[in-house]
């Protein structure tokens, strides 16, 4: 089945060849090296289509997808204000907020283990300073 996306992904390199306004060929070919691992490529291709259609939203939208899939939750905030500077979307807001709600999963369970942390090691200084030198 893998091999059907490896074939796309070259006949959707071709066709950017023959036709570099192909829209649709950059969307998935986006798609599919993010599939394979190459989240550069997919940002690339992405890239090229905000170029391509800077009114649309959904071009950022999309990048903003693929930033917030490999990490980039700073960036992927960015990309969905820019769709949503460019016009107001459901979309954009909500895939913007799924990015805070992680943001503040990942504070909730950081003070957690802050918490943790203190009732393990409690006023023990040389516990503190040996878990200090261990990093």
């Amino acid at each position: 089945c893998l091999d059907m996306f490896r074939d796309a992904l070259e006949d959707l390199g071709v066709a950017v060849k023959l036709d570099s306004e192909f829209v649709d060929a950059y969307l998935v070919r986006g798609k599919c090296s993010y599939i394979f691992g190459d989240p550069n490529d997919a940002f690339n291709c992405y890239q090229q289509l905000i170029m391509m259609r800077r009114e649309d939203p959904a071009m950022y939208i999309h990048a903003g997808n693929l930033l917030m899939s490999t990490g980039a939750t700073g960036d992927a905030i960015k990309a969905f204000e820019s769709a949503n500077d460019v016009k107001k979307t459901d979309v954009a807001f909500y895939q913007q907020a799924k990015v805070c709600d992680i943001f503040i999963v990942v504070l909730r369970d950081g003070r957690q283990f802050i918490r943790s942390y203190q009732e393990h090691c409690g006023g023990d200084e040389s516990a503190k300073q040996s878990n200090t030198r261990k990093r």
